[in-house]
């Protein structure tokens, strides 16, 4: 069933579990808050992602990787 999964919220003194369904008539209360979440929700997974494509590997010969794209000679790609 939707609405089912139970959400874990770790706040400074307790734990609280509410099911998704819980959680979206509480927010359905408060639009702006319901906005806001969303808003900061977004902006976090965009910086995670930002994050990850930035992240620099080294090959074996010491040259930079940025994560997701391979290594590329670039005296062959002269002419």
């Amino acid at each position: 069933m939707a609405g089912n999964r139970l959400i874990e919220i770790k706040m400074s003194k307790c734990v609280i579990y509410l099911y998704e369904r819980e959680l979206a008539h509480l927010l359905s209360l408060n639009p702006e808050l319901w906005a806001a979440s969303i808003r900061r929700g977004k902006a976090i997974r965009r910086a995670a992602v930002a994050e990850k494509r930035e992240e620099v590997n080294f090959n074996a010969d010491g040259i930079k990787n940025y994560a997701g794209r391979r290594s590329v000679n670039r005296n062959c790609l002269r002419r």
